[in-house]
């Protein structure tokens, strides 16, 4: 039989035995859904391993856990993960379906969870386009945009070089289109090496369409009050036609556009066979390097109106907190943490995005006045007149179906006025409209 002391000694053996596996069993562990890999290389990728850090080292027992998931399917798996009540704690949702999200229930009033206790020179200083689309009025917000995105043009300054084009002598669509004329190169078998302007039509991984963009500029709204589409209309005719001349007629669009990917088309242009192309203003760092960042750049989309952007899609990702989280207070509290002003500057400075926060801006003015940071106040310029999906309409499927409608234009299925009607149609279908 043990005595006492024995007993004792092996009691304390035991208990300092088992102080690790306390601590691992009291660890609380966050999982988040997002695009991106904190293990990865990406601008973008690195600010979230940062922030990870900092977030786990001032939070003791909290481990944050990515669970990487492809972009273009995340929003939807994360509403059937939802409905099958099993959704991760923090979730980026695309900002075109953050309403569906909402409508849903899906995510968790930020307000409540800390918003309110912001000082008001934060909601300032952070209040914008984006931050009112996350609002359903006093008291309710549901998400904080991230990678906050323009549509807009990127382009080959040493190809514009090369043609004796001057970028700032691209103040209209119609000038662009007659630089591309001349930027378009073809060898002695008249084949293509170099395009002009570089589109896609494809409906995988699909950007908002510039039919989109003209439509809205002229129109001034894409749906109805009760959430139809108004895309089968003169406006939309003409900017259909106009869009599908670029490949017909002009030749500066390869007939390949039908089913470029958003990524063929950043491909091509990493291989020097696109001169201009349609594109994201987040994308810049990862072409930067692909390309000297001295010869890659960033304009908003020109408009008919000489140095008037086009209104364009202001696109990005709204990150929030799932509705039915077990661990509710803790998810608000990280994403409060990856939103703060602190964390802005190491989105800005490391993961080179836009600024959620005015403030961080006239904090940073080395930074932004750097020229590979160009384009993040070209970006900035253009959300002025950029455009939103409205907030009572869930629009999910918007992109594949206007690409869909151009395939059938390009390749001359359809007039662009029916494929326009089919797209309204398979639209307000979808969505019971």
């Amino acid at each position: 039989m043990m005595n006492r002391r024995t007993l004792a000694a092996l009691g304390l053996a035991l208990g300092l035995a088992a102080s690790p596996l306390q601590s691992a069993w009291s660890q609380t562990t966050l999982r988040m859904w997002t695009f991106l890999n904190p293990g990865g290389q990406a601008p973008r990728e690195k600010a979230l391993k940062i922030l990870i850090d900092r977030f786990e080292a001032a939070n003791p027992g909290t481990k944050v856990q990515v669970e990487q998931q492809v972009w273009d399917q995340m929003t939807p798996k994360f509403f059937a993960a939802h409905g099958a009540g099993n959704a991760p704690d923090v979730s980026w949702v695309v900002m075109d379906q953050f309403p569906a999200a909402v409508q849903l229930g899906a995510l968790a009033n930020l307000h409540d969870l800390f918003i309110k206790n912001w000082p008001k020179e934060q909601v300032d200083a952070i209040n914008d386009t984006y931050w009112a689309f996350g609002g359903y009025g006093p008291g309710n917000h549901y998400m904080i945009a991230h990678s906050r995105n323009l549509l807009g043009i990127m382009y080959r300054e040493d190809f514009l070089r090369e043609g004796g084009i001057d970028p700032a002598s691209i103040r209209t669509w119609d000038d662009m289109i007659e630089a591309a004329k001349k930027l378009t190169k073809r060898n002695d078998k008249g084949e293509v090496t170099r395009w002009g302007l570089g589109l896609q039509f494809g409906a995988d991984k699909a950007d908002p369409s510039p039919v989109l963009n003209f439509i809205y500029d002229k129109y001034g709204r894409l749906f109805a009050e009760n959430c139809k589409a108004l895309w089968a209309n003169d406006v939309g005719v003409a900017a259909m036609t106009k869009i599908a001349s670029y490949v017909k007629d002009a030749k500066i669009t390869p007939e390949a556009a039908v089913n470029y990917s958003v990524e063929d088309l950043y491909d091509q242009m990493a291989a020097g066979r696109i001169a201009i192309m349609s594109a994201a203003s987040v994308r810049m760092p990862q072409m930067q390097g692909s390309i000297d960042p001295r010869n890659i750049k960033f304009i908003p989309f020109p408009s008919d109106t000489p140095g008037k952007p086009q209104a364009a899609s202001g696109t990005g990702w709204a990150v929030g907190v799932w509705a039915k989280s077990r661990n509710l207070a803790l998810a608000g509290k990280w994403a409060e943490f990856m939103s703060s002003p602190e964390a802005d500057k190491v989105w800005v400075e490391i993961g080179q995005q836009v600024p959620l926060y005015a403030s961080t801006v006239a904090a940073m003015p080395a930074f932004f006045a750097e020229p590979k940071n160009q384009f993040l106040a070209a970006a900035s310029g253009g959300f002025k007149t950029a455009w939103m999906s409205p907030k009572n309409c869930a629009i999910g499927g918007i992109r594949e179906d206007v690409n869909t409608a151009t395939q059938l234009v390009v390749l001359g299925r359809k007039t662009p006025l029916e494929a326009l009607k089919e797209a309204e149609a398979k639209f307000n279908q979808r969505h019971g409209y």
